[in-house]
């Protein structure tokens, strides 16, 4: 993967509004790109005596690593109060002995790509095609820390459609898995809609052979129709085991989780 390539992933992310979330995130992408072979884990420094925060801006400024000053000037635009606040979270470590100093990313960090604390995702599905790979999306969700949402979850009510869009305004991320019959569906279409107009970042799954050309009805909204087509989808290639693991590496991709 390139630099560019790894920008361009995880910039689908939404940044939190808060602080320390931003902290969070900074140090998950920090490790998945140690992962990804783009940059190392520490950085030493031939000089003695940084502080903490000073220290912490030599591993994201440090010239030496265009890919990481590429990434943190890109995605996080040198915000220098998160270098300061890493090292006090736990994220970054200094160490210094004969006049070098040493930065390095800490375990901490590194365990941030086993769980995703506070998401939540609504996932929408059409249930006579997609149900089982829609219920093995969320369980693998919620085995990594996101609080997935499937509508099997609503309790019986006169109120479902409010309960759903409620969910769906109140969600991080939204989940639409399309199949052949999906958007012949009038509750997924205004499931669609209510995130379009929450500007939720939505994440579409063509499933059981789902082709845009082929399977969106000419009624379909325009503003949905080019979502579907001008967004990268994750794709379930057939219905086998290796299929659903291969989505299911690109879903937890997305939120920069591993996945085995």
């Amino acid at each position: 993967m390139t630099i560019e390539e790894f920008i361009e992933k995880i910039s689908k992310r939404p940044i939190p509004e808060d602080i320390f979330l931003q902290v969070d995130l900074l140090a998950r992408e920090s490790a998945e790109g140690v992962i990804e072979g783009l940059w190392e884990s520490s950085v030493l420094n031939d000089t003695f005596g940084y502080s903490a925060s000073s220290a912490t801006n030599l591993f994201f400024g440090n010239s030496r690593n265009k890919n990481m000053v590429k990434f943190f000037s890109e995605r996080w635009n040198n915000d220098n109060k998160l270098v300061q606040l890493m090292p006090v979270v736990g994220y970054v470590t200094i160490l210094t002995q004969n006049a070098r100093t040493e930065v390095r990313l800490t375990q901490k960090a590194f365990d941030l790509l086993n769980q995703a604390s506070g998401t939540k995702v609504f996932v929408s599905y059409k249930r006579e095609a997609s149900s089982a790979f829609a219920l093995l999306a969320a369980t693998a969700m919620i085995q990594k820390g996101i609080d997935a949402f499937v509508d099997m979850q609503l309790e019986p009510s006169t109120q479902w459609k409010v309960e759903l869009e409620q969910n769906i305004r109140q969600s991080d991320y939204f989940v639409i898995i399309l199949n052949k019959e999906t958007l012949t569906s009038d509750v997924t279409i205004e499931e669609i809609g209510w995130a379009l107009d929450a500007e939720i970042p939505i994440i579409p799954i063509w499933h059981y052979g789902f082709k845009p050309d082929e399977h969106i009805p000419s009624e379909t909204p325009q503003n949905i129709v080019s979502l579907i087509k001008d967004i990268n989808a994750i794709q379930v290639t057939s219905e086998s085991a290796l299929a659903y693991n291969t989505a299911l590496v690109e879903l937890m991709n997305y939120f920069g989780l591993r996945w085995q």
